[in-house]
């Protein structure tokens, strides 16, 4: 059973892309703003046969309701806290090729981080 602490701290026990896949990542704050994302997920997937997705949460009943409905090549963790060395060790492990938030709530160490490591991002 994963360790939802550890993941809100950046840390990870997988990775289920290889290194040199691409790897979009999606957060949404709940179960709506995520669960209305899978659309565009599905639709980016067809398009990018290669493409991975990430989609990140700060909600068990989000991370469980997509757990049962997520397409190929996509995964859903828990987001890291807003805290530089959390985000800092999240983006070293998942290192995304581009940032899609789906919400209003910002996050202003993602947002730094996000930037500072030359990642797309789009709010």
């Amino acid at each position: 059973k994963r360790c939802i602490l550890w993941e809100r701290w950046g840390v990870y026990e997988t990775s289920f892309a290889p290194s040199n896949t691409p790897l979009v990542w999606f957060h949404g704050a709940s179960v709506g703003e995520t669960v209305s994302v899978l659309p565009l997920v599905k639709r980016l997937l067809h398009r990018f046969p290669h493409l991975h997705v990430l989609i990140t949460t700060g909600t068990q009943t989000a991370t469980q309701v997509l757990a049962k409905c997520l397409p190929p090549r996509t995964i859903v963790h828990f987001a890291p806290m807003d805290m530089l060395g959390n985000v800092e060790r999240f983006l070293k492990h998942w290192h995304p090729c581009a940032a899609i938030w789906i919400e209003s709530e910002l996050w202003p160490n993602m947002i730094a981080s996000t930037w500072s490591s030359h990642i797309p991002l789009a709010l």
